[in-house]
């Protein structure tokens, strides 16, 4: 019997660390939970993990940071993980829109394939 790939989250906000934590058991693999820096360190040092979940956007020790920290010292995976609850609308963001064409609409598609998890080796 193989043992399930182990993910780590980290998220400051309960809710998505969950919610992240649930999908991913769901498709069979093992998940710690961590709210932040801190938590995350305490976790790696009693098991490393095969990938890490990280949101960027956290208020004591930012992912951007954290990132630094554990590449110094790591060669463990990072999925960078972001949301942001309002959508700002600026000249600047729709300028942006438009030099993009449709890549985002390209993007949008390789996302929906690429979050599917799967274990290694299984067909695409």
């Amino acid at each position: 019997m193989t043992q399930a790939q182990h993910i780590i989250v980290v998220d400051d906000e309960q809710p998505a660390r969950e919610m992240v934590g649930d999908y991913l058991r769901m498709h069979g693999f093992s998940v710690s939970l961590c709210d932040g820096g801190a938590s995350l360190r305490n976790t790696i040092a009693q098991q490393m993990p095969d990938l890490i979940v990280l949101d960027l956007n956290m208020p004591e020790e930012d992912g951007l940071s954290i990132i630094r920290h554990l590449k110094r010292r790591t060669s463990v995976p990072i999925i960078m993980l972001t949301a942001t609850a309002k959508r700002r609308r600026s000249a600047r963001s729709s300028t942006r829109g438009r030099c993009l064409g449709g890549a985002s609409q390209r993007a949008g598609a390789v996302w929906n394939e690429m979050a599917r998890p799967r274990r290694p080796g299984a067909a695409r």
